[in-house]
């Protein structure tokens, strides 16, 4: 019996279907592979599917970054709107101001959620976009909704009345010796001291920022006024004379380390409501090359524990009051040209 061997045909067809059954198996493993990738990862396949060439409108979606490196997670329209928000890279925010460098010299400001920002991708991938800006639009414009009415400050020196209301001090009168009245003063709110966050007005020359606590820094460079306000009414105002307004709806301490030196070209007036403590823990001088007028409703009481105390006018000096107990120690001189005695 003579044995054949296989012909070079039978082995070639018989190796073809081997390798076409192995390319057909291997292609659908890899077919099946993308989409099962697509189905778990589809922001996966937007870099492979859509140009991300030019610029994007998103909105924010998530902004607590949790490196906080001041990063949001956004949603593109058409793009990425049906992707989960745990499934979104964070995008980092080209900020407006800040030399950079390190944390000492940096610039921070993060969109709220549902802001509208612009976003790109310079290297074409759907994991490296960078937010530009944010998109000015009637949602986020800075508009006259801020007006007055919402405002928490006051609007004038005493918390009442209204701007340019003339208001008597608390400036009692009297009278000391001959002829010499204090009278009341008045203080003049100055005008707008209600303040509001309306940039409307004097558009397009009034900008600045404002958030949702109605914290506010706004300039007006139509009437060249600057001003600071803080949600809860304490503000600073400055106006076109240069004349600067602070009203202080809480309690202001100042503590200077150094020396402190304070000059009044102008009058000076000051109106203390209720207690008044003054301590010096060294020497004091006080110079007045005027008049000096000390009214006291009730008791009034200067204690010296040093060696002394000593008075000094170059003028008339009076005194005046239902009585006067004048005690010492020791030896009591008084000097007069001449003293008279009633």
């Amino acid at each position: 019996m003579t044995h054949k061997s296989p012909s070079f045909e039978g082995n070639f067809q018989k190796h073809y279907l081997f390798l076409f059954i192995l390319y057909t198996n291997t292609n659908f493993l890899k077919v099946s592979l993308e989409r099962k990738t697509m189905l778990t990862n589809p922001i996966d396949t937007i870099s492979k599917t859509h140009k991300l060439d030019g610029i994007f409108i998103a909105e924010v979606i998530d902004n607590n970054d949790p490196k906080k490196l001041s990063r949001v997670k956004v949603h593109i329209k058409g793009l990425t709107e049906q992707i989960p928000k745990e499934d979104l890279p964070f995008y980092p925010i080209l900020q407006p101001v800040g030399i950079g460098g390190s944390a000492y010299s940096s610039f921070s400001s993060i969109p709220d959620i549902n802001t509208q920002v612009i976003v790109t991708f310079p290297h074409r991938d759907i994991y490296h976009g960078i937010v530009i800006g944010i998109l000015s639009n009637q949602r986020t414009r800075q508009d006259d909704r801020h007006s007055t009415s919402n405002s928490k400050c006051p609007t004038s020196g005493t918390l009442k009345g209204t701007p340019n209301e003339t208001i008597e001090s608390k400036h009692v009168k009297g009278k000391l010796g001959e002829d010499q009245t204090i009278s009341d003063k008045r203080f003049t709110s100055p005008k707008d001291t209600c303040l509001n966050a309306d940039f409307n007005e004097d558009y397009p020359t009034s900008y600045g920022w404002i958030d949702r606590l109605l914290n506010f820094f706004k300039i007006n460079r139509t009437k060249q006024e600057l001003t600071l306000h803080h949600s809860s009414g304490s503000f600073a105002k400055i106006d076109a004379d240069g004349n600067l307004y602070v009203h202080i709806t809480g309690n202001t301490k100042i503590v200077t380390d150094g020396d402190y030196t304070s000059l009044i070209k102008g009058s000076s007036d000051i109106s203390i409501e209720t207690n008044s403590y003054n301590h010096v823990k060294k020497d004091r001088e006080t110079v007045t090359d005027g008049n000096t007028t000390v009214l006291t409703e009730k008791n009034h009481k200067e204690m010296v524990q040093g060696s002394g105390t000593y008075s000094y006018s170059k003028g008339d000096t009076i005194v005046s009051d239902k009585g006067i107990t004048v005690s010492a120690t020791s030896s009591l001189i008084l000097k007069g040209q001449p003293i008279m005695e009633n």
